[in-house]
This record gives structure tokens, C-alpha cells and sequence, in this order.
């Protein structure tokens, strides 16, 4: 993959976020000569004011074919934590801690596990911790011990609340609006 303009672009969207885009630039860096960073190559020191935003989750494999992969959720920033209204620290995914949306999540994780791009999620939704509609967006970077398989995935998620106006909108909507789109090559 190039290290090129087009290349912080999701379905033909540029990431504009400074935030999201430091994190991407981080993960680029760690990867360089490889296809994926291993977890190894990621110093929390370098990433000190972006830990807030941070979350790391494990992607667990199957025990057996009749089973099926799983995710838990490492680590979770503050900045996460405060927005979700809880800390999902080592809770595993398919236990609803997305509520209506968990599987919507899980399906999005084995994406990025399968197609092995960084993938971004933006969009408007409520979640407990604010009560109130929350414009976001989220980076998820696959990360792998081997260079290959991919064992982890690193996110960064930010959010900002809406203004009255946005929330009148959304509150008579009842809908959730999300937009999820991998890395342009």
C-alpha cells in the first residue's frame, strides 16, 4: 500500500479528522516493511495524547469449526469509555455491549480481520454515557503478530455532541445513522 494522498481516503471520502489522521500516520510508520504493525511495534508513550481515544481489541479465534470468532475489547480510553457511558475493558463483544447494534459490530470486525485495510465509521447515534445524539467517527487498524493474520485491532474513536437544532432532528428519528468504509488503495 502506498503512503500517498489517496491513501487516507475511505470510499472515495477523505479522513479530515487531525486526530483519526495521527493515529493512521502512527499506524503507517509501525508497518513499514510489512503488510500489518504487530501490537509490539505500538509504544502508548509515543501515543500519550491520543490514549484517551484509543481502544485495542483481541480478536479471538474459533476453538472449532462449529464455533465462531470472537472479539474483547483489551483496552478502552477514557474519551471511549466516557462516550460509550461504560467501560467495556476485557468484555467480549457478542455479550451486547453494543445493544441493538452488536452484531452490526461483530460483522464490521471480521470485515476488517478478512480484508486486513484500515476501515472508518462515522455517523450520528446516542449512547448512554451522553444521552444525547453524538456525531462520531471511529479508525479500526488491523494489527498482526505474524504480519499476516490478523490477531488485533487498534481504534480511536472521537465524538461531539450536537447542536439543539441536530438533536430535534435526530431525537424525532429514532435511527441510528451510520457510514463504514474501508481504505482506498
Amino acid at each position: 500500500m502506498a503512503d500517498t494522498p489517496e491513501s487516507s481516503t475511505f470510499g472515495g471520502k477523505p479522513l479530515t479528522q487531525p486526530m483519526l489522521l495521527a493515529v493512521l500516520d502512527y499506524w503507517k510508520k509501525k508497518r513499514v516493511g510489512k503488510w500489518l504493525p504487530s501490537r509490539a511495534d505500538i509504544d502508548p508513550v509515543e501515543l500519550r495524547k491520543l490514549l484517551p481515544y484509543i481502544y485495542l481489541i483481541d480478536v479471538l479465534p474459533a476453538a472449532s469449526p462449529d464455533e465462531k470468532m470472537r472479539f474483547r475489547m483489551r483496552l478502552v480510553g477514557t474519551n471511549v469509555r466516557d462516550f460509550a457511558g461504560q467501560d467495556f475493558t476485557n468484555r467480549i463483544i457478542d455479550e451486547s455491549i453494543y445493544g441493538p447494534y452488536t452484531q452490526d459490530a461483530i460483522d464490521r470486525l471480521i470485515s476488517i480481520v478478512n480484508v486486513r485495510k484500515p476501515h472508518h465509521l462515522h455517523g450520528v447515534a446516542i449512547y448512554q454515557g451522553q444521552r444525547s445524539w453524538q456525531r462520531f467517527e471511529a479508525l479500526q487498524l488491523p494489527m498482526s503478530n505474524d504480519g499476516k493474520k490478523v490477531d488485533m485491532i487498534m481504534g480511536a474513536n472521537i465524538s461531539v455532541s450536537l447542536s439543539s437544532l441536530e438533536q430535534s432532528e435526530f431525537s424525532t428519528a429514532h435511527l441510528d445513522k451510520f457510514e463504514s468504509n474501508f481504505l482506498d488503495e
